[in-house]
């Protein structure tokens, strides 16, 4: 069809199947290798939210994946009836690529939420029997694993309440390894390691936080690719630190490049990281009562005081502003509109 519409067409190599037409084998897969896309239009034969694009073919999903990894652009053609089923060779996670369909059955795939985490952990846990004492030995009552990062904290209170999100990052090492197999996250591996946090629970927790792994030219323009797929109606979550090899800049640089695209933004972050995001007029942004007061250079106490920071940082641009208060409770969020405090009920 393509020939006969004028098109150049080449063909790599590899077995046709009879039924499909779909070219397959290692001589095809070893010649997508020579070739990069601008827009890659593949088919699949279910997509869910969880497991991503599948086919029952694990040859056929190899190729697709290679094809994937060397496009610009990825579009999967699938009509309403793909929707929702699931087949035992993974192509991509429903991030990789946008979906053209007759019909779109379910919301869900209409709108999807993608949180951006930088530098996800895994927070290792110590209850202690009695105080920290430095310098001594300290033995626990109980000690646990868990995965951590705001970016992945925000994921896992978005599956309680029922609505589905992509996490995108960097992992790296047996640490990252572990944590992609609980989370599947979605990202690229750097070099390194994935961070580990400790919080140590005595009469007082204290906490140490590692640094993160070194971020990669090449993995840093992996997630560029990964932004790129993002469209009208996609609200994006940018939380948390990052590493030290990143650009301290790196949430304005993604919210100038995804600027008037129609996605909503939302931005938990510190100092500069908020404050150089304001002029992109996120949807909403939400830093702590500290955090306010450091943006400011003053520390904040009263609720009038807080309340007319958050104003502030709204008339700078931020569409609304959360403040939480630590221990103290949080802001009740009100559409464009800085908040008044409210004590927590627990």
């Amino acid at each position: 069809m393509l020939v006969q519409k004028g098109c150049r067409t080449y063909l790599p190599g590899g077995q046709v199947r009879p039924i499909t037409e779909a070219i397959t084998g290692p001589e095809t897969l070893a010649a997508l290798q020579h070739y990069n896309f601008t827009k890659a239009f593949m088919g699949a034969n279910g997509v869910s939210p969880a497991e991503g694009f599948t086919t029952p073919d694990p040859e056929e999903a190899s190729i697709k994946t290679a094809a994937l990894q060397r496009a610009r652009e990825r579009w999967f053609l699938v009509d309403n009836t793909k929707f929702d089923m699931v087949y035992s060779a993974v192509i991509g996670d429903i991030g990789c690529g946008a979906i053209l369909t007759n019909h779109c059955p379910d919301p869900r795939y209409a709108q999807l939420t993608f949180v951006k985490e930088f530098n996800p952990a895994i927070d290792y846990v110590l209850h202690l029997t009695a105080p920290l004492a430095v310098g001594e030995i300290n033995r626990t009552s109980d000690e646990a694993c868990q995965f951590g990062g705001k970016g992945i904290n925000v994921s896992g209170v978005l599956r309680e309440l029922g609505c589905e999100s992509i996490a995108l990052g960097f992992t790296a090492g047996e640490t990252g390894a572990w944590l992609e197999r609980g989370l599947q996250l979605s990202g690229r591996l750097p070099d390194g390691m994935t961070r580990i946090n400790v919080k140590v629970k005595g009469a007082k927790e204290t906490e140490i936080n590692g640094s993160g792994p070194n971020i990669t030219p090449k993995a840093m323009q992996a997630l560029w690719d990964n932004l790129e797929e993002l469209g009208e109606g996609d609200i994006l979550v940018l939380a948390g630190s990052i590493p030290s090899s990143m650009p301290q800049d790196v949430y304005q640089q993604i919210l100038a490049r995804l600027d008037g695209r129609g996605i909503r933004f939302v931005v938990d972050a510190t100092r500069d990281l908020l404050v150089k995001v304001l002029p992109y007029h996120p949807f909403l942004i939400k830093p702590n009562n500290h955090e306010l007061g450091e943006i400011f250079g003053k520390e904040l106490n009263r609720d009038e005081e807080i309340t007319q920071a958050a104003r502030k940082l709204q008339q700078r641009g931020a569409r609304n502003v959360l403040v939480s208060m630590a221990g103290d409770g949080w802001m009740k969020p009100v559409r464009c509109t800085a908040l008044a405090p409210q004590k927590a009920k627990w």
